[in-house]
């Protein structure tokens, strides 16, 4: 079913649940309103600087290893053009994802957020990208989690 496994299955349904726990028991730290980037916003400042590079590799990949000579050339053509569009505009708004983590904009939680949801819906519809699908959604969560409940966040990006 939508490319899952037996193995996708745990981290889908316990690790999410494990992980909103153990952040909302942990203490809070008083951070101060317009704070830099710091602490695990760095593990998602590396995350939100590569994702462009690693969908540029996955378009490349696409067109490098599709069974072109298997296809009608109006199948190559719808192909190649969902490939280009659908990667293109993924890589255009993870670019303006960095714009607005680098800019600390309030409304990058969000569109962080959405943008992996996009990411999550194209390996669902496409399961042959080799991406496990319950690692996507467990990475997801947890920085999802993160984004919109550590105090931290709330006071980096705040304009």
């Amino acid at each position: 079913m939508f490319g899952l496994d037996s193995r996708d299955l745990a981290p889908l349904v316990i690790a999410p649940l494990v992980i909103a726990w153990l952040l909302w028991k942990r203490p809070r730290a008083h951070v101060e309103h317009g704070a830099r980037i710091g602490g695990w916003l760095l593990a998602i400042a590396v995350v939100v600087v590569t994702t462009p590079f690693s969908l540029a590799w996955t378009t490349y990949q696409a067109f490098a290893f599709s069974a072109w000579r298997e296809m009608e050339p109006a199948e190559v053509a719808v192909a190649a053009g969902a490939i280009v569009v659908i990667n293109g505009l993924l890589i255009v708004w993870s670019i303006y994802s960095i714009v607005l983590f680098l800019r600390q904009r309030r409304s990058f939680p969000w569109v962080w957020t959405t943008l992996n949801g996009a990411l999550l819906l194209t390996a669902i519809v496409f399961p042959t990208t080799g991406t496990s699908l319950g690692i996507m959604i467990f990475w997801t969560a947890l920085w999802s989690v993160y984004l919109f409940t550590s105090q931290r966040v709330k006071a980096t990006f705040v304009e």
